[in-house]
């Protein structure tokens, strides 16, 4: 289980979760601000890389470690004792009116398969490549074709989804120089695994009890093909929740479309980030606003969730990396952020439209808190849905090695959390100030 932000993790036992030992990586460069490392899982250790134009790292439990330079290219897949690389997918691709016809980006695209023993391949494709798929014997990379179609947005706007297909590339042994789009085939195969989705798909969003197992990304554990996500919710003011489930459907073959799952596990408050499967039951990584993420293993039998550890729990600071200096820009930065947050009544919206950030909206302050690293900016404000009460909002302006967080979407955060109202309970305010 990876750390949020630092160069470590912790390897828990799949039976009963006790943690066997901590691995760091602090060797590795930092990604930059705002940015995760990447991180895969073989058979029999990590592998991690910061950003797709530093090196690739394998982190065995035990023994010696692999560094890997890329060719720039990013981590998306590991299997097998290997890791693969991608170049990265083409952008969406949005284009207004039913009858547009999208250019599409075309060109060509590369794979790279990282072997433990340091051994590096690269292959050309000669169409872009969309997304991977692990299977038992072999890696299927997903390749963009002409055919499109076009897919509602919304406000007369549509994004173009390309035709596809899939060439297969082994784990071991020699791979080719260059492969054809024109040489794979229109599906990758029944049981392959969706590592990496250039469109940003993922099972961990919203999970819906009329969709069939096989709509979406799944994952596969203790016999049963699981999906997680958000359950659907009654909003009935601000004191609505979000709350996660983990349902267990029959595995490929057996299911049919539409068919119940065979248990769902409601897993608390939170946002499903990551899942995974631990023997014969399945671990989640849950992430909350009102306390630390969680890991909880789930099991199909008891229709139970356990767990197992959760943030702040261990000491990681030997292997962390180490404060940056304080920025040079530091002090004009903070106070830009203050000024731009100084003015949510009188937000921006385009060219004559200036109104504030969300309705109900008013008197609203906003002021620098703490020293850096430790600097954020705390905005006060009240909310006419929420009578007699002061809402608060504090943005961490840097982030934990203490460089410059840019939190340019930080407001439309806010604005979306209060049109949605994803807001805490009303009697949870302290001194009538109420943190969101």
């Amino acid at each position: 289980m990876l750390d949020d932000t630092q160069p470590a993790a912790a390897v828990l036992d799949p039976a009963e979760g006790a943690v066997r030992q901590l691995v760091s990586w602090s060797e590795l460069p930092p990604p930059p601000s705002g940015e995760s490392m990447s991180a895969r899982v073989d058979d029999q250790a990590l592998w991690v890389q910061g950003t797709a134009a530093g090196p690739l790292l394998r982190v065995p439990v035990d023994g010696g470690r692999t560094a890997v330079w890329t060719h720039g290219l990013a981590l998306a897949a590991a299997g097998r004792s290997s890791a693969w690389c991608t170049s990265a997918p083409p952008p969406q691709e949005v284009v207004h009116g039913a009858g547009a016809v999208p250019v599409g980006w075309g060109g060509a695209g590369s794979v790279l398969r990282a072997d433990a023993d340091g051994r590096a391949q690269r292959v050309h494709t000669d169409r872009p490549v969309r997304g991977l798929r692990t299977g038992a014997d072999a890696l299927w990379v997903q390749l963009d074709v002409e055919l499109w179609s076009l897919r509602e947005l919304g406000a007369d706007t549509f994004e173009a989804v390309w035709s596809s297909r899939w060439v297969a590339l082994p784990w071991v042994g020699d791979l080719p120089e260059q492969v054809s789009a024109a040489d794979g085939q229109e599906e990758a195969p029944a049981g392959s695994v969706l590592d990496f989705a250039g469109d940003g798909a993922w099972h961990g969003y919203a999970y819906d009890p009329d969709s069939s197992a096989e709509r979406g990304a799944a994952v596969r554990a203790g016999g049963w093909t699981w999906r997680a996500g958000w359950s659907r919710i009654e909003r009935e003011g601000p004191n609505a929740r979000r709350t996660a489930v983990a349902a267990a459907f029959e595995v490929s073959g057996r299911a049919r479309p539409g068919d119940p799952p065979r248990c769902l596990v409601d897993l608390g408050e939170g946002t499903v980030l990551a899942a995974a499967p631990a023997g014969e039951r399945l671990a989640i990584v849950l992430a909350s606003d009102r306390q630390p993420s969680r890991v909880l293993v789930v099991d199909a039998v008891t229709r139970s969730a356990q767990t197992w550890l959760s943030g702040g729990e261990l000491d990681i600071s030997s292997g962390s990396w180490p404060l940056h200096p304080r920025p040079l820009e530091a002090d004009s930065y903070t106070q830009q952020v203050l000024e731009d947050w100084s003015r949510l009544e009188r937000y921006w919206r385009g060219p004559g439209t200036v109104e504030p950030l969300a309705d109900g909206m008013s008197a609203t302050r906003a002021r620098l808190v703490g020293q850096w690293p430790a600097t954020r900016l705390e905005c006060t404000f009240d909310f006419e849905p929420c009578p007699g009460v002061r809402l608060r909002r504090s943005v961490a302006l840097f982030d934990e090695l203490g460089a410059i967080a840019r939190p340019e979407h930080a407001q439309i955060h806010l604005m979306e959390d209060l049109d949605t109202r994803k807001l805490l309970p009303l009697e949870e305010a302290v001194d009538g100030v109420l943190d969101i």
